[in-house]
């Protein structure tokens, strides 16, 4: 019996251990500033930590998403 709930126990630690990615996008447009934060990890360790402001006054909404689109995705790749 000990034995079937230790090995019970080693297999959800062993499940709760494997994946623990997340990615988590912000993107906010107020008053004239574009504010992208990217926040990538893998496993235990943080592959990207972005966070940057631009000016989005004169822009359109299409050069706006293809903006972030262009960002967010090169950093994905990393």
């Amino acid at each position: 019996m000990h034995i079937k709930f230790i090995l019970l126990l080693l297999l959800a630690g062993t499940l709760s251990c494997g994946s623990n990615n997340s990615t988590r996008i912000s993107i906010n447009d107020r008053n004239g500033e574009l504010r992208i934060q990217v926040y990538i990890r893998k496993g235990w360790r943080n592959v990207v930590n972005y966070d940057q402001s631009f000016p989005s006054t004169g822009m359109s909404k299409e050069q706006r998403d293809l903006f972030v689109r262009h960002i967010v995705d090169s950093l994905k790749q990393q």
